[in-house]
């Protein structure tokens, strides 16, 4: 609509093609940086900001009943947020997936999903498990468990603040002297440890289910149920 001479009006031209050369560049790169903030959240790296939440290291068939104990656990707090955090060297969205198919309605939970190794301190690290409340180690191989005992141990240690504990599963009974060792409890004389790392609570596996089977096989009438 310009009016003018020839070079005035091929000037004006230039100047309207380079404007929308300029603001295709700058959409591009607006897009291409959305698009890239996005596929770092979906890879499930990004640091939790939680406080006084449940950390629950291990994603497996356990994961899922101990989400579902901790969503009745909580149904009674309505007026609180509550907060778990599961880290597991799977892929985020498949976990996330999964928790969603097996419980729809979470109850005033809200479940933060996070891609990374167990025992890696720098994972650790961006699940804040020095503002946890608790952390759970729901890992089914007893050496990788140790590990990560051993690794939120010491950050916790060495966290002045942190008030968490650590609640973890032993399979074989040989192993438990190790886990003892890498939660900071000592060894007594004799057999036996002391609880010098009140942070840590092993559950035995072995000796659970024996305790159980006792105490089940004495009630009344449980020899004569038949399979």
């Amino acid at each position: 609509g310009d009016d003018g001479n020839h070079r005035f009006l091929f000037v004006m031209l230039l100047a309207t093609l380079c404007g929308v050369i300029f603001m295709a560049m700058l959409i591009g790169l607006i897009n291409d940086g959305i698009s890239s903030h996005m596929q770092e959240l979906s890879k499930g790296i990004e640091p939790v900001i939680e406080n006084d939440h449940v950390v629950i290291l291990g994603f497996n068939e356990s994961t899922f009943i101990i989400i579902g104990e901790l969503i009745e656990a909580y149904a009674n707090q309505k007026g609180r947020r509550n907060a778990v955090v599961v880290m597991d060297t799977c892929d985020k969205q498949e976990m996330e997936e999964r928790i969603r198919t097996q419980y729809p309605d979470t109850g005033n939970i809200s479940i933060v999903c996070r891609s990374g190794s167990a025992y890696n301190r720098v994972d650790l690290d961006r699940c804040s498990i020095t503002t946890s409340k608790s952390i759970i180690v729901a890992l089914e191989n007893d050496f990788d468990t140790i590990k990560t005992i051993l690794a939120c141990t010491q950050m916790l240690n060495a966290c002045e603040g942190a008030k968490a504990f650590v609640t973890s599963v032993i399979n074989k009974k040989e192993n438990e002297f190790a886990a003892r060792i890498a939660g900071n409890d000592t060894e007594l004389e004799g057999s036996g440890f002391s609880v010098a790392n009140d942070r840590l609570e092993l559950l035995m596996m072995e000796s659970t289910i024996s305790k159980i089977m006792t105490h089940t096989c004495r009630q009344n009438g449980f020899s004569k149920v038949t399979p």
